[in-house]
């Protein structure tokens, strides 16, 4: 903002200033200083306003803010990871932080209206499950090149069932089929582009081999939600992709 307030200031200059010097001696002179001094009034205008919305927005001030509460936060986070501080204590400065730069949480809010989001409603967390697992929840935010899986995880490891969740209406269902190791999670997975084909090539080569050796979660996607269940009866040794009932 600054750069073009400085550019645009100069070069007025120079139009408004350069016409002058030109001096009046040769033909066109006034048609060139009219024109010239009107780009330069532009450019001049523009430079004010620049200037201005610099202050009125307060661009450097509020850059400044927001790099230090981001290295505060950065270090609570590490704290708290260590143990050497409270999850109250990082509330408290996180509230501390909002109530400081109510910009920001203007900025935050918006942020949570355009963020993808999603939940688990059925299985509930803890629920013993059997073979044939009906699972239930919601999304929003979901953009256009944005896909949503649910998969079977262990270890950090995914197994992806079938296809892509469709939501109607910010609601989802879907029934899978896993007889894999006696506790595990079923988690609900957002995808770009390249993750979501990453995910489908693994389910076609998965199919043609008749074998699902499981997926790191892929770049690109993201854990929305989670739940952790256990397998009614004694667990099994393999996981196997889900089918639709």
């Amino acid at each position: 903002m600054t750069s073009a307030s400085l550019v645009c200031g100069t070069i007025a200059t120079f139009l408004t200033g350069g016409a002058a010097v030109a001096g009046t001696n040769h033909q066109g002179f006034l048609e060139g200083w009219r024109l010239a001094t009107s780009i330069g009034a532009v450019l001049s205008l523009i430079s004010a306003l620049s200037s201005g919305f610099y202050k009125q927005w307060q661009i450097a001030s509020r850059e400044s803010e927001a790099q230090s509460w981001a290295a505060k936060l950065e270090s609570l986070s590490i704290q708290l990871e260590y143990g050497s501080v409270t999850p109250n204590k990082v509330v408290e400065e996180y509230q501390r932080c909002i109530r400081e730069t109510p910009w920001l949480d203007a900025a935050l809010a918006n942020d949570r209206e355009n963020r993808v989001e999603g939940t688990i409603d059925a299985p509930a967390e803890g629920d013993r499950v059997g073979v044939d697992i009906a699972c239930s929840g919601t999304a929003r935010g979901l953009a256009k090149r944005t896909h949503l899986w649910l998969a079977v995880e262990f270890n950090d490891i995914i197994w992806p069932k079938e296809k892509e969740l469709l939501p109607k209406s910010g609601r989802w269902s879907y029934i899978i089929r896993d007889i894999g190791v006696g506790d595990f999670k079923i988690v609900l997975i957002a995808a770009n582009a390249r993750a979501h084909a990453e995910i489908q090539d693994w389910l076609d080569i998965s199919n043609e081999r008749n074998e699902w050796p499981g997926l790191k979660r892929p770049a690109g996607s993201v854990r929305l939600t989670q739940v952790s269940v256990s397998r009614k009866g004694e667990p099994a040794v393999t996981t196997e992709p889900a089918s639709v009932i």
